[in-house]
């Protein structure tokens, strides 16, 4: 066989691409790997992982591995499709889009085409692309997303309007007190786009924004993403649209159930848009969620970083990002070949990354140039010259300024006087010079300190939570912000006090790997961990689910006490509508399983067009009771997650059924001549995929004539196989 008929035997192969996203606060990552589509346990190595780079406008000649997560929303509404994603909006699906949405769709194919799906929010918006000269136009159609939004706002001077631009949207996703100014900084923006239709409302209708709002930026940042990753999966691998995609997402330790679920609507919406991805019933596929930290360690003990670990050894892995800082201490499980363990104590975290280190100089250089009022005029204001020197403390003082050392910076202020009176407090003359404003050891102490000593305090919870004698033994350092010249030099010096306080008999390594590392540890680690998860993992859930059906009404059961039954004009008696839960937060349950069946009847009046039962699956993430209404407090925080509607009008048409003649009740009550359907519907696992089916008449004696499914990654712990 010559070159040519190996090379295309190769390509001939059925083969799979394992995608991992790591959806940053600051900035995203993601990594791949294209393998033979059979499952496989041969081991696989981190430099077999690819990540995606040449990401548009990288300033970086396309050299970078990540991409802000930034989005600068047009001035122009957004028309969203109607059918796009598996659910309807709270409160503004009207009853056309309803009755569309019941129609057969069961199986929603990727494209087939050999090139990508078209932009769809050129699509959606209905014009042609505006010219690259136009994007800082307010007038713009386009959306700007990752390296054009800094460049935009910083470097063109964008007269967009800032009130659309969205930075740090995954703190929407953080309802933790430390995530309270962000979400509350994030919410005015969020309501803005929410009235000028950018985006839509998915929360109760006039409430504040809220965690669910978030989920249309998340899908508009999606896309661009997944259509640049397949572009670059056809340059780099020769990735065609008959491969089988598999993707995981990375999330922080401290995530809840509600924001997996958000950014797994958002994947399959984007997967739907541009044609990337495998869905059915509108649901992603066996996707996988694992935990950033966890993550992160698979990929670091696979690069060797830890080869004098032995089974038993605990370390902590230490995630700077830009957001949030996370830390973790895990076991280690097979010393032969490094193999993960258990999560050894609580996982400690907080909003110290490296965007608040920008906060700071932002405040600082603010506070610097109050009085300097003199600047401004021909289009400059005092807040033009603090984005002008964003940009530069970002790709350099924040990076390579050692705050262990003596740093100091000139930074470039065109038109700055040094000689004039200045009255507020720290503003000395040393600190201005003619067209430059000084910054000392002081300044960068003010800047980077507060965050840094955050950092260390995330490290000791973690530090001091271990008992075992031997202690932990090394802490890697990953994340963006983990390059940082002065997180490197901090941390060594504060475990270096930390050993010396507690006269400790045992050194702690710190393990710092390359900038590159660094930022794609997470995504790789989410493609190892993807494919070969740790063994052993419990099965419970953190949500809850269950169908919505009809109960006799018995006054005395907890879940009827002070409902309003509804009477049934066609057998005369009263029900209660209530939420049968079959998974109940907190259940461990094995990956194959089958629940209980649920019998439905469904009555119509025969003059009914056609005979469609229809059944809603919901979730919740707090419930612990079962068989309580819909509008009662124990279901307050349920959500729609599916329906299964089955058509029976074939039976009608097809003289299987007769109507049940007009009588006279039980209660003397005249009952109609209608048709009586009952069938039965049974849900069960298959892996971290939920399906259902609808059986007439019944498992038993009956066929199946309809099957849906929804993935469930989202309610089970992170890394659940």
């Amino acid at each position: 066989m010559d070159v040519q008929e190996l090379d295309f035997a190769t390509r001939e192969q059925p083969r799979k691409v394992v995608v991992g996203i790591d959806y940053g606060t600051t900035f995203t990552s993601v990594s791949y790997l294209v393998c033979p589509d059979e499952a496989s346990t041969t081991r696989v190595f981190p430099h077999e992982i690819g990540t995606v780079s040449d990401w548009p406008s990288d300033n970086m000649c396309g050299a970078s591995m990540q991409v802000p997560t930034e989005l600068w929303y047009s001035s122009i509404p957004k028309m969203r499709d109607p059918r796009t994603g598996r659910l309807e909006l709270s409160d503004s699906e009207t009853e056309e889009d309803s009755d569309e949405l019941d129609e057969e769709d069961d199986d929603i194919p990727r494209f087939s085409t050999k090139k990508p799906a078209l932009d769809p929010f050129r699509i959606i918006r209905g014009s042609a692309p505006p010219p690259a000269s136009c994007q800082n136009s307010e007038a713009s159609s386009e959306d700007l997303w990752g390296y054009e939004c800094p460049y935009q706002k910083y470097c063109a001077h964008s007269t967009r309007s800032k009130d659309r631009y969205v930075e740090r949207p995954k703190l929407m996703l953080l309802t933790s007190e430390h995530t309270r100014a962000d979400r509350e900084r994030l919410g005015p923006i969020l309501q803005h786009l929410i009235d000028k239709r950018n985006i839509r409302k998915y929360g109760k209708a006039g409430s504040r924004p809220g965690a669910r709002d978030i989920q249309d930026v998340v899908l508009d940042f999606f896309v661009p993403v997944l259509l640049h990753t397949r572009r670059e999966l056809i340059k780099r691998d020769r990735y065609t649209d008959d491969c089988h995609v598999l993707f995981a997402l990375t999330v922080p330790i401290n995530w809840q159930p509600r924001s997996s679920r958000i950014l797994q609507l958002a994947l399959e919406e984007a997967i739907r848009l541009t044609g990337f991805g495998t869905l059915k019933d509108r649901s992603v596929t066996n996707l996988f969620v694992v935990s950033e930290p966890k993550a992160a360690a698979t990929y670091l003990l696979g690069l060797g970083h830890a080869r004098d670990l032995q089974s038993g050894d605990t370390f902590v892995v230490l995630d700077c990002g830009g957001g949030t800082v996370d830390g973790s201490s895990y076991s280690i499980a097979k010393s032969a070949s490094l193999r993960l363990g258990e999560e050894i104590c609580d996982p400690s975290g907080h909003n110290c990354g490296a965007s608040y280190l920008n906060e700071n100089f932002r405040k600082l250089v603010q506070y610097r140039l109050k009085e300097e009022t003199y600047l401004e005029g021909n289009g400059n204001t005092l807040d033009s010259f603090v984005d002008d020197v964003m940009v530069r403390f970002e790709t350099y003082e924040k990076r390579n300024k050692d705050i262990m050392g003596r740093p100091s910076t000139q930074i470039k202020i065109p038109g700055l006087k040094a000689r004039r009176p200045r009255t507020l407090p720290g503003n000395t003359p040393e600190k201005y010079q003619d067209n430059y404003l000084l910054l000392f050891v002081d300044d960068f102490k003010q800047i980077f300190l507060p965050v840094l000593k955050d950092v260390a305090k995330i490290l000791d919870a973690q530090l001091e939570a271990e008992t075992s004698s031997l202690g932990i033994q090394k802490v890697f350092l990953i994340g963006g912000f983990a390059g940082a010249v002065s997180m490197r030099s901090f941390l060594k010096d504060h475990l270096a006090k930390f050993i010396s306080d507690r006269n400790l008999p045992y050194s702690i390594d710190l393990i710092l790997p390359s900038a590159q590392e660094c930022i794609k540890a997470v995504s790789a680690g989410a493609v190892m961990q993807a494919l070969h998860p740790e063994e052993g993992t419990v099965r419970d859930f953190v949500s809850s689910y269950g169908f919505f059906v009809k109960e006799f009404y018995t006054p005395e059961a907890p879940g009827h006490m002070n409902a309003k039954p509804i009477y049934d004009e066609y057998d005369g008696h009263r029900y209660v509508g209530i939420i049968d839960y079959f998974v109940m937060k907190g259940d461990v349950i094995s990956p194959k399983h089958r629940f209980k069946r649920f019998k439905y009847t469904h009555v119509f009046d025969v003059e009914c067009r056609r005979l469609r039962c229809e059944e809603v699956l919901y979730v919740s993430y707090k419930t612990v009771a079962n068989g309580y209404p819909l509008d009662h407090r124990h279901n307050r925080d349920a959500q729609e997650e599916d329906k299964i509607t089955t058509d029976f009008t074939f039976l009608r048409d097809e003289h299987k059924i007769e109507p049940v003649p007009a009588c006279v009740s039980w209660d003397g009550t005249v009952r109609e001549e209608h048709y009586s359907i009952t069938y039965e519907l049974v849900p069960y696992l298959d892996g971290r995929d939920l399906k259902y089916e609808a059986w007439y008449p019944s498992v038993k004696y009956g066929q199946r004539l309809k099957q849906k499914q929804i993935c469930i990654a989202s309610a089970l712990h992170p890394g659940t196989v």
